[in-house]
């Protein structure tokens, strides 16, 4: 009640004062901007243990072939709040990437694409992604 009484007494004037407008400025939240994905809210975390990871947040992939296959290696984990959006696994031996792993809906729900490119490309230098599967997938997302 007390908002639409604010908003009767300064809509019948022509200019609001400057004082109300600062007010209105700093004091009001007009949503814009709040769903920017910032730097503070991905991470990254390296497992070992990543096979029991992919059976829980990404439902569809053939798990038959990522148990089996990769023996020799560990993922990095790329997180959003906390919930797993990319498990990009690794060889341990050479440091080529072997397979990305994603979750494209949680990756487009927050608009994270060029943010998790930049931050693998800022922590991962070295990583060669040329025999990569889902390569694609992790270039354009």
């Amino acid at each position: 009640m007390n908002i639409l009484l604010f908003n009767m007494m300064f809509l019948s004037k022509e200019n609001l004062q400057r004082p109300i407008i600062n007010y209105l400025r700093n004091n009001v939240d007009t949503n814009m901007n709040t769903n920017i994905l910032k730097e503070k809210d991905i991470s990254w975390e390296k497992s070992n243990n990543y096979k029991n990871i992919v059976k829980k947040y990404f439902y569809n992939y053939d798990l038959k072939d990522i148990i089996n296959k990769y023996d020799n290696s560990y993922a990095e984990l790329f997180k959003i709040y906390g919930v797993p959006a990319c498990a990009v696994i690794i060889n341990k031996e050479n440091n080529d990437v072997e397979n990305f792993i994603l979750n494209k809906n949680l990756i487009l729900m927050f608009d994270a694409g060029p943010m998790f490119r930049y931050s693998f490309y800022k922590n991962y230098k070295n990583y060669c992604i040329k025999n990569a599967i889902n390569k694609n997938s992790f270039l354009i997302i």
